[in-house]
């Protein structure tokens, strides 16, 4: 049984590390994506006026995606470090007669 357990744990520990994972990775790629938008909505019409401010964005740019790029490489390394568990949710569904239930029947 100690053993069932011991596996039990791993595999939780396992499933928690990979959700866990993909949730901040997701949230990063987020915030990177919705922040160069926001910056091209309210910068779009100077960027379109100028092909030099549109190359030195697109520069920027590609710098901002290196560098979340290799910070979403590095969260996977980093949570080796710590032990994640998923929460498991137990859901307990009771039925209860009422008065008005056996009043139809």
């Amino acid at each position: 049984m100690k053993k069932y357990e011991e596996l039990r744990q791993q595999r939780l520990e396992r499933i928690g590390e990979d959700k866990l994972s993909k949730l901040v990775k997701k949230k990063i790629e987020t915030t990177m994506i919705g922040s160069l938008s926001a910056f091209e909505k309210h910068f779009a019409e100077i960027l379109e006026e100028s092909e030099e401010l549109q190359d030195l964005y697109n520069r920027a740019r590609s710098e901002i995606l290196d560098k979340g790029n290799y910070q979403l490489r590095n969260i996977d390394s980093d949570f080796k470090n710590f032990i994640v568990k998923e929460k498991l949710r137990h859901y307990e569904f009771r039925t209860t007669d009422t008065q008005e239930d056996h009043k139809n029947d």
